[in-house]
């Protein structure tokens, strides 16, 4: 502060900016003085400290579980917050861009025993909504998958790091997930510039297919996901939510109905939640 030589100079910045506790998708510019802005910058340092502290124990214990996972065990790490704009050639270059959007779940899977091998998964569909009737659906048809190619399958490990919008772009950590994501959007883009159509998921499903079989690359129907909303809905309406969920970055199912919960995974103060 001492060393700020003019306070009162009228600056802007942008931020990511809460609105019902949800954070926005978008940057919002904000205009005031240089004492105002790095007030703002000081108020949000300790949550950052904390944020990059939890991503360390995350990660950190995301490795020793990889290294040292047996052979019932398959470590999972997930990433649902991508999603991809259609467009066809004729919109790319009369700069026409499509406002029609599909919405992409991916995941890789190691084996215990396997080293650093696994399978790499994408789901893709033309439902844009991120619930968790969304996130269940995908999560079936992912362990179904996953007890298909290891059907002695013990326990299931899901990982995703889940971080402020401001420390995104600081902190790198999903890696595999996001490469995934990124390898299938490169190839609907380079079909779609070879003159394919891709107006749909099932059109970016077909063009992925044909690019890729090291990536199973599966489309998710409507149908599920209502399938899926219609047997859990009620469910949800009447069980007691988990206090201070979001601030919980570790969840261990002790029970049908048990769980333990952590800041982080090798954090000691663990409680236990019974619904």
């Amino acid at each position: 502060m001492r060393k700020i030589m003019n306070k009162a100079k009228v600056m802007s910045w942008y931020q990511w900016t809460t609105v019902g506790g949800r954070v926005l998708t978008r940057i919002i510019s904000f205009k005031g003085t240089v004492i105002q802005c790095v007030k703002q910058l000081q108020r949000k340092t300790p949550q950052y400290l904390w944020d990059v502290f939890v991503k360390r124990k995350q990660s950190g214990y995301f490795d020793h579980i990889k290294e040292n996972a047996d052979d019932t065990t398959v470590v999972c790490q997930v990433d649902y917050t991508e999603s991809y704009t259609l467009q066809d050639q004729d919109q790319i270059q009369s700069a026409h861009w499509s406002k029609k959007q599909v919405s992409i779940f991916t995941a890789y899977i190691w084996m215990g025993g396997s080293g650093w091998d696994g399978y790499s998964f994408g789901f893709v569909s033309n439902l844009k909504k991120h619930d968790k009737f969304t996130v269940i659906t995908y999560l079936e048809i992912l362990i179904q998958e996953i007890i298909a190619l290891m059907p002695d399958v013990d326990q299931i490990i899901f990982f995703r790091m889940v971080l402020p919008l401001e420390l995104l772009f600081v902190i790198t950590w999903q890696g595999v997930v996001d490469s995934i994501n990124g390898t299938l959007k490169r190839f609907v883009w380079m079909g779609v510039m070879a003159g394919a159509r891709c107006s749909s998921a099932k059109e970016f499903v077909n063009i992925c297919r044909r690019k890729t079989k090291t990536i199973l690359v599966a489309l998710v129907q409507q149908a599920q996901f209502d399938t899926t909303e219609a047997l859990l809905k009620t469910y949800f309406q009447n069980i007691v939510g988990v206090p201070n969920i979001r601030k919980q970055h570790h969840i261990n199912v002790l029970n049908k109905d048990v769980i333990e919960c952590a800041l982080y995974a090798t954090c000691k103060d663990k409680y236990v939640f019974k619904f």
